[in-house]
């Protein structure tokens, strides 16, 4: 991937054909810890504002975490 100026390009490898994109922006940057990181159920709970009980010290995905506890969030 090149970037130039404010605008990130890439060759798709199976059509030759160019992509272009914008940079991340803020709301990526704010939300790429809950896509890629992994906590504690207890941890991820304090990061949303909920309470739960658990004493799993597994580090877990967001995702796991919403589905492991049937949280739902806006």
């Amino acid at each position: 991937m090149a970037t130039f100026g404010n605008i990130n390009v890439a060759k798709n490898d199976i059509t030759g054909k160019f992509i272009k994109s914008d940079p991340p922006n803020k709301l990526y940057s704010d939300n790429y810890d809950k896509i890629f990181s992994k906590k504690t159920p207890v941890e991820w709970a304090e990061s949303i504002d909920v309470e739960i009980e658990a004493k799993d010290e597994e580090k877990i995905s967001y995702k796991q975490f919403l589905l492991d506890y049937d949280i739902e969030v806006d």
